[in-house]
């Protein structure tokens, strides 16, 4: 592997990766907020895409439904909804 960029820090976090260097996918880039603040929507992304898949190895469907259902109306809630559809446990 060459180094994470945002086409593989998800992948590198489901992986067990916690911490990350920003390297050439960050320094040298046009807009270096705008390309963190990417790296931070995807590693979110990852996390709860890491949190449904336990909570649903926890308790099943069931307990993820509960979970999504604890959070607000809201950009966050619709984006849990979606990753629990496409691991098919909604």
């Amino acid at each position: 592997m060459e180094g994470v960029d945002l086409s593989n820090v998800e992948s590198c976090f489901l992986d067990g990766a916690r911490v990350f260097v920003g390297g050439s996918a960050i320094i040298g880039q046009k807009d270096v907020r705008l390309t963190i603040t990417e790296f931070r929507k995807h590693l979110m992304h990852a996390r709860r895409k890491l949190l449904i898949n336990k909570a649903h190895s926890l308790g099943g469907t069931e307990l993820v439904n509960k979970w999504i259902d604890l959070h607000e109306v809201g950009k966050k809630k619709t984006e849990l909804l979606q990753i629990a559809k496409e691991a098919g446990f909604t």
